[in-house]
């Protein structure tokens, strides 16, 4: 985050809202041993105002809170225990000790740092989780920067002047990547879903922040999938496609989770109580899938959380026109033009783009009889004819749901189209006419808000 550095491989795929980072501590590291070197941070030294004895005793005690704040995670079989000062502040060290640096003594972070855990892992293999191999730590170190305004709880709970830093929120952030969690979202992803960008786990944090030190859903079904009971769901089947399109859904769950029952909330209104369900999506659209799982464990008793998949499946039909936004009416075609001067006309596509996913596909051909002149994969582009006459103009455009075409002529003698159809056409392999051979260009895909 820019406010945690993590010096660690982010290279397996993300199979769930949160991400795992490959590593993760065996059973018999438990209780987790830390120690803590000799160094006070300075910024800390008005500790004493609440009752603390010193500034290393302020910095102990809020890394412990830190530990317990992931304890709200009932079912995860962690725990910690603190060992002690050890002298030094030499930064960095593969030692096989867990220990928390103040004030970034080798100089480790860069400006903008706030904190970060720097693991050791060895090559010991532990188990495979959400399809990432598991390796085990040896060690992990966490390091706080310097010229950081921190903030104690306990003051930024009375006042903050939106200049100082929570250290425990940053903490127990690290904390995290220390059981081996990576971030919910990263900074360029779209996070639109609130508990993502609510969880500690978050990749940014700000000024006065003191939600984020107490774990959420997001972080909760984290710390569970590699410590405590835990349940999810894949699907062997292609989740984007044409309608009607059928998905079946297996649920896995861990040793220890013993499901008990399941709801799924398929997103299209439709539920189900089976364990490992089929569904039928019969209209266009993105559906985020949920499913409550419900369980009982020996360590926390009857536990249940829910889980989703963001826009899990994009059911799509044939690309068709959209709407006109100032209007509300569906357009009379997939794409129109107008006369911009002398022989140059800016092509309009008017493709429903309604449903991200639906359209990844886009070619233009123009044709002067039955030559072709030119092919262009922009989304609406401006075109310049090369002499006056009449041409062919059609728009070929596709996505999971199939491909479809439509073909308007330009006549530059009256720069008028004289045709008016531009509906869409079955969908085609190599294509109407055997004009589309090789429709493999991808287009950049606008997001849904």
């Amino acid at each position: 985050m820019t406010a945690a550095l993590l010096i660690a491989a982010l290279l397996a795929p993300q199979a769930q809202a949160y991400e795992l980072l490959g590593y993760a501590w065996s059973a018999e590291d438990f209780p987790l041993q830390w120690y803590m070197t000799d160094y006070e941070e300075d910024s800390l030294e008005n500790c004493t105002q609440w009752g603390y004895a010193s500034t290393s005793d302020y910095q102990a005690s809020m890394i412990a809170e830190s530990y317990s704040n992931w304890y709200a995670a009932e079912c995860a079989e962690i725990s910690d225990q603190y060992m002690g000062i050890d002298p030094g502040n030499e930064g960095y060290t593969n030692d096989g000790i867990n220990k928390f640096y103040f004030d970034d003594p080798t100089g480790t972070l860069g400006a903008g740092v706030l904190a970060a855990a720097l693991p050791r892992v060895s090559a010991e293999y532990l188990r495979e989780q959400d399809g990432i191999y598991l390796y085990r730590f040896s060690d992990v170190d966490i390091t706080f920067n310097d010229d950081i305004s921190w903030g104690l709880t306990e003051e930024l709970e009375e006042t903050c002047t939106g200049e100082a830093t929570g250290i425990e929120h940053v903490c127990t952030h690290e904390i995290g990547h220390q059981w081996g969690l990576g971030h919910s979202c990263e900074e360029d992803d779209v996070c639109a879903d609130e508990t993502l960008r609510y969880a500690t786990m978050y990749w940014q944090t700000s000024a006065c922040d003191l939600e984020t030190a107490d774990i959420n859903s997001d972080d909760i079904a984290a710390i569970n999938a590699l410590y405590g009971p835990y349940a999810t769901f894949r699907t062997d089947d292609d989740r984007f496609g044409g309608v009607p399109l059928e998905i079946c859904f297996e649920l896995f769950a861990s040793e220890n989770a013993n499901v008990t029952s399941v709801e799924w909330d398929f997103g299209d209104g439709q539920t189900s109580e089976e364990m490992n369900p089929c569904h039928t999506y019969t209209e266009q659209g993105q559906y985020t899938v949920v499913v409550i799982i419900n369980g009982t464990n020996e360590s926390c008793g009857d536990w249940s959380f829910g889980y989703n998949q963001r826009a899990y499946i994009v059911a799509c039909e044939l690309p068709s026109p959209g709407v006109d936004p100032t209007t509300g009416d569906v357009y009379g075609g997939l794409f129109t033009y107008e006369h911009v001067e002398g022989l140059q006309y800016q092509l309009i596509n008017r493709a429903d783009t309604s449903t991200y996913g639906c359209l990844d596909t886009v070619l233009w051909q123009v044709y002067s009889g039955t030559e072709l002149i030119d092919e262009i994969s922009a989304w609406s582009p401006k075109i310049e004819l090369p002499e006056e006459g009449a041409y062919r103009v059609l728009l070929n455009v596709g996505g999971p749901g199939g491909m479809s075409a439509a073909e308007l002529e330009i006549d530059t003698a009256d720069h008028k189209a004289r045709g008016c159809s531009a509906v869409p056409v079955a969908p085609v392999g190599l294509g109407l006419m055997g004009l589309f051979a090789s429709l493999g260009l991808a287009l950049t895909r606008r997001r849904e808000d």
